[in-house]
């Protein structure tokens, strides 16, 4: 090994500084350049992770929110429904109500006219009986007047 130190001109004090050298060099970059690279990295790692944990955690309330929309509108549809039934059938027992109180009203009204109708008649034929027999009475004084005298 010496004859190849000496075939290449190496002196060992040289490499021993040489060495020495690298060394001080090795730790000052260590420390000045790679410790904080090393602590970028990870912060920068960490700071990745969480982000695409809350892109993860906003798809599953994306999610959460479109099933609770989904579920919020069917309900409202169905309750919808419930409610254009009621209204639908409120509105056929209003109508019928009403169809039944015109039917009354019109019964009141036509059994009305009809007893003013008799009443009308029963007054006119008491007029007319009453005109007939005041008519009688003078024909009948007339005939005596005309027979007594």
């Amino acid at each position: 090994m010496d004859s190849l130190i000496h075939a290449f001109g190496l002196d060992w004090r040289i490499v021993l500084a040489q060495i020495v050298n690298f060394g001080i060099v090795l730790g000052f970059i260590w420390f000045v350049a790679y410790k904080p690279l090393v602590v970028f990295l990870d912060k920068r790692q960490t700071m990745i992770r969480e982000g695409v944990e809350g892109a993860e955690r906003a798809v599953e309330l994306e999610e959460t929110a479109k099933n609770t929309a989904k579920t919020t509108l069917a309900s409202a549809e169905q309750e919808a429904s419930v409610i254009t039934s009621s209204a639908n059938a409120l509105a056929k027992k209003t109508h019928e109500i009403a169809l039944k109180e015109a039917e009354i009203r019109r019964a009141a009204l036509l059994k009305d006219a009809e007893d003013e109708a008799r009443a009308r008649t029963l007054r006119i034929e008491q007029e007319a009986q009453a005109q007939v027999l005041k008519e009688a009475a003078l024909l009948a004084e007339k005939v005596i007047k005309q027979s007594h005298g």
